[in-house]
């Protein structure tokens, strides 16, 4: 068989060596995957060991749950499911808390189904989303609530009834949700800037909490760069070299965006990062920073998607309620957003299911519907370039079941300017019969928690060894404990424990020093009570991110970085050896994980360009994986922006001690079984991809 162009293949023949070492090294990797003393799989898929666990198993008004929702494949074949948690009315979805790259919904009712989309789930293997949720409303005796878990797909569809995941409520006046600005951010209109260009930074304060808040903003230039005169917004204002804004309102469940330009004041040789940080401090309380990276570069670079264009990935489709008895009513929204460069003109067509009925007058926007096909139709909306939404709704009532039965509304969004790309969105509902019971309280003993774990603010990538990290816990924890891994090097990659800190007395802000390998690394917290009573280890209390300090990899030696993007963010890359060591860059696959998915780019030769530039087309962890051809070839990595840090696998319950085996599992998702055999063309024109090449 043949791979590759002519220029590729000449390449590869002359580095046969190097890569059936690579071939060695990941038939050993493919080994680490095979489970240890699994039993006989079933016959194709099986997927009725999933289930959903709830912890702690009882919260009052204003207290978090986290809910683990995991998907088990005991059968011989893999299966592509769609995942929907149906959160009862109860509980709300807590903002920004769903993990993996799923989605929640935020209708008029409020948040009641998280969904993860087309996740495949090996045999033998299991795949593992969480978020958050708290009590919505008043309850006057103590009751139960339930997250129960939907599975669509060609071998399953429907309830997984006997795992369903329960949480008692108990008396009390639900109590809103305070200002919180934890999802506000830093952005940067380029992520590389030459000497005569200007840029545009962007502070995008954020509030999804019930209740408003006034904060104040400073922002320090890096030394390198010149603000702009007058260009800051919302009356910012500069105080020698740095911008500050005061007394900034921020609404409940709304935002406010700061902006300002610079352009650089110096040359340079080679690129170079700068980091500008700004500090966001609410009205009484602390500050935090939110930071952005961009390369000072020589020349421009060109942008590798010159035409404009319409992106409309992070588009969605939400149900105002999750379940429905006989002749209820659900409002469906359908949430239109373009973060490209371009406006586009969308088609958007929904077929209802059998199972709901349209509510006659209530399809809004200008939309028709066909009685005959009972599709839902909207031609010719209009949704503006960078960032602009359009909403359009329906609403729908339940007809009779008999069993509880999940129903899958999905609509099509088309357009010229897509290239042919249908985009579908997705919302699930569950039908209850008119006498659908309650299911019993959980009593099980409630056990502290790690609610939030951050490292430098939760960057996915630090370029020095100190880091602060920010925990979140459960009311009454007393004493917490910090484990360090990183993965090393060599041609089996694998984690290596660095240190723990013991038991030491719970600090929110903790100070810490990173093992001296440039890679990743992983970061994971748990915390006990006055009686003892220590918290599993679940995602909430694991990060992991990149360390980039220049390194060293000998010949045959793998060295992975990992960092979490965003769909439609431009990423720039820059890359120097001294000795020969190549870079490879792979995207994200299910649940937003770098698994089995085609390539991005590389960086094979000195002579081949130290700089590459991409825009990622899907949520989640990018691997940027160095590969040594040489024996002690040093090089330096340059990734901006820094992305976001990712929260780890959950696991089960640990007392302390080592963490848990399943950590080792990501390894192999993330450098990916045989990512070296794969052959695809690279997401843009501009950029020539090598792949090495498995030989048989």
């Amino acid at each position: 068989m043949t791979y590759g162009s002519p220029h590729q293949r000449a390449l590869l023949a002359t580095r046969t060596g190097r890569w059936g070492a690579v071939a060695l090294v990941l038939a050993l990797l493919a080994l680490l995957a095979l489970p240890y003393a699994a039993p006989l799989a079933a016959a194709g898929p099986n997927l009725r060991e999933s289930g959903v666990a709830i912890a702690p198993s009882t919260i009052g008004p204003g207290q978090n749950a986290t809910v683990t929702v995991t998907v088990r494949n005991t059968g011989d074949s893999s299966e592509t499911v769609d995942i929907s948690a149906i959160v009862d009315p109860n509980l709300s979805v807590v903002a920004g808390s769903v993990s993996g790259g799923g989605n929640s919904t935020t209708g008029n009712g409020g948040n009641r189904v998280v969904s993860w989309n087309d996740v495949v789930v090996g045999a033998g293997a299991s795949v593992s989303g969480t978020f958050e949720v708290q009590q919505a409303s008043a309850v006057a005796q103590q009751t139960s609530a339930t997250v129960k878990l939907s599975l669509a797909a060609t071998s399953w569809r429907g309830m997984i009834g006997v795992n369903t995941g329960v949480v008692t409520l108990t008396p009390g006046a639900a109590t809103p949700a305070p200002a919180n600005l934890e999802n506000s951010d830093k952005t940067a209109s380029q992520q590389t800037l030459a000497f005569g260009e200007e840029l545009t930074y962007s502070i995008n304060l954020r509030n999804s909490g019930a209740s408003a808040v006034t904060v104040n903003v400073s922002d320090p230039l890096d030394g390198r760069l010149e603000y702009v005169a007058g260009s800051a917004t919302n009356s910012g204002a500069m105080n020698g070299n740095t911008l500050t804004w005061s007394n900034v309102n921020v609404p409940a469940n709304g935002g406010v965006t700061l902006a300002f330009r610079v352009t650089p004041k110096v040359q340079v040789n080679a690129p170079s990062l700068l980091n500008n940080t700004a500090t966001i401090t609410p009205q009484g309380g602390q500050g935090f920073p939110r930071s952005v990276n961009v390369a000072l570069v020589q020349q421009p670079i060109p942008n590798p998607n010159p035409n404009p264009m319409p992106i409309l990935a992070g588009s969605t489709k939400t149900a105002s309620k999750q379940m429905l008895k006989p002749g209820e009513e659900v409002t469906y929204n359908i949430n239109l957003r373009n973060i490209g460069t371009a406006s586009a003109t969308v088609e958007v067509s929904d077929p209802l299911p059998e199972l709901v009925e349209l509510v006659a007058g209530s399809i809004t926007a200008g939309g028709s519907y066909d009685a005959a096909t009972r599709t839902i139709k909207w031609s010719g909306v209009q949704v503006a370039q960078n960032g602009g939404n359009a909403t359009l709704s329906f609403r729908a009532t339940a007809k009779t079941v008999t069993q509880p039965t999940p129903v899958a509304n999905v609509a099509t969004v088309t357009s010229s300017a897509m290239a042919g790309r249908d985009l579908p969105l997705r919302a699930m509902v569950l039908l209850l019969p008119a006498d659908a019971p309650v299911p019993p309280p959980d009593d099980r003993p409630v056990v502290p928690q790690v609610t939030s774990l951050k490292v430098n603010d939760g960057q996915g990538v630090v370029t020095s060894r100190d880091v602060t990290l920010n925990i979140g816990a459960s009311n009454g924890v007393a004493q917490m404990q910090v484990q360090e891994w990183q993965i090393s090097g060599e041609r089996l990659p694998k984690w290596e424990k660095v240190r723990e800190s013991g038991w030491v007395n719970y600090q929110a802000s903790y100070a810490w020093q990173l093992g001296d390998k440039s890679g990743t690394h992983a970061i994971a917290v748990q915390v006990r009570d006055a009686q003892g009573r220590t918290s599993p280890l679940v995602r909430s209390g694991i990060a992991v991110f990149s360390l980039l300090t220049p390194g060293t990899v000998d010949r045959g030696d793998m060295v992975p970085y990992l960092v979490n993007f965003e769909a439609g963010t431009k990423v720039n890359v820059t890359f120097t050896s001294s000795g020969n060591a190549d870079l490879f860059v792979w995207g994200p696959g299910p649940l937003g994980l770098p698994g089995l998915t085609r390539p991005i780019t590389s960086i094979t030769e000195a002579g081949d360009g130290n700089n590459v530039s991409f825009t990622a087309e899907r949520s989640g962890v990018y691997v940027f994986l160095v590969h040594g051809a040489a024996d002690n070839s040093s090089y330096t990595l340059n990734i901006a922006p820094s992305g976001k840090q990712w929260p780890g696998v959950a696991s089960s319950p640990a007392q302390g001690g080592n963490l848990p085996n399943l950590l080792v599992e990501p390894v192999v998702n993330l450098i990916g079984l045989d990512p070296w055999g794969v052959t695809a063309a690279a997401t843009n024109n501009t950029t020539t991809v090598f792949l090495p090449v498995v030989t048989r």
